[in-house]
């Protein structure tokens, strides 16, 4: 969960009336998601009853969940594997909670998210891209251009029997 923005009161000194925070809430799993969807505005309603207060709760669903289908990650890892080297990929060791617009294009279309990695020199702890201290390195992206080709123009010849094409699917707003 994290909290984006938070606002209450006027001044310091002045114990506000109403409080409002907005926040995401994130998960890797569509039963841990249904359970949150339930769970977190009651324990927000809970957590004012405990002080004597009400809370207004709305929980909006925004974007699928992130998931990568594994014969396309393992393609894009052959790739990377193959254009690069094999140091150059890196599986991910712990899964990233990230919320994303291709969400949808993976709930309709099997395919996988694959990070770039921009960040500067290697400090793989620089702030990400929704800091506002985020740096990124611009050198990479030619390897980006170079990726996405690639990936492209193999996916095209591919052999048929390694994936099954899928009727494409509407992706929803």
């Amino acid at each position: 969960m994290t909290v984006g923005t938070f606002h209450a009161g006027t001044r310091r000194n002045i114990i506000p009336d109403e409080a409002q925070f907005e926040a995401t809430i994130r998960s890797f799993s569509p039963q841990a998601r249904d359970r949150i969807r339930t769970e977190a505005p009651e324990l927000c309603r809970q957590i004012a009853a405990a002080y004597g207060m009400k809370a207004e709760v709305e929980y909006e669903d925004e974007y699928p969940l992130t998931v990568n289908d594994a014969a396309h990650a393992a393609f894009a890892a052959d790739v990377v594997g193959e254009v690069f080297g094999g140091t150059r990929y890196e599986p991910m060791r712990n899964p990233n909670a990230g919320a994303e617009d291709f969400s949808r294009v993976l709930a309709a279309v099997p395919g996988c998210y694959l990070m770039l990695g921009a960040h500067p020199g290697d400090d793989l702890q620089a702030p990400n891209n929704h800091s506002p201290r985020a740096v990124f390195a611009d050198e990479v992206m030619p390897d980006g251009v170079l990726l996405h080709a690639q990936l492209a123009i193999r996916a095209l010849h591919r052999d048929a029997t390694t994936f099954t094409p899928t009727a494409p699917q509407p992706i929803a707003p």
